[in-house]
Order: C-alpha cells, then sequence, then structure tokens
C-alpha cells in the first residue's frame, strides 16, 4: 500500500480508463488481523465471506 505521511492512501486503478480497483485481500494474513489505518476520497466496498471469532 502507497501510503503518504498524512495517512492518505494513492491507488493504483486496475484499469486507468475507468477508476476501478480490484483486489482479492485477506485480513487472516495479517499479523494483527487488522489493516492500518489509511484513508482516500474513493469509496470501497468490502465482501466479508468468512467470520472470524474472538
Amino acid at each position: 500500500m502507497n501510503r503518504n505521511e498524512d495517512l492518505s492512501e494513492n491507488l493504483n486503478y486496475t484499469t486507468p480508463e475507468l477508476p476501478i480497483l480490484t483486489s482479492d485481500e485477506h485480513l487472516s494474513e495479517l499479523p494483527t488481523f487488522r489493516e492500518l489505518m489509511h484513508w482516500h476520497d474513493d469509496y470501497k466496498f468490502i465482501l466479508v465471506t468468512k467470520g472470524g471469532g474472538l
């Protein structure tokens, strides 16, 4: 992920002609099971496919 000093994130769109970014990310692969704090002006849609109990 490409973050700036203000914690904003620069997104690299999958299709430059159409500002859409698709990715397949798994929080279970991160050490703390969490994404680092960040922000961007784009909308983000997340599909949860499996619950993880605490």
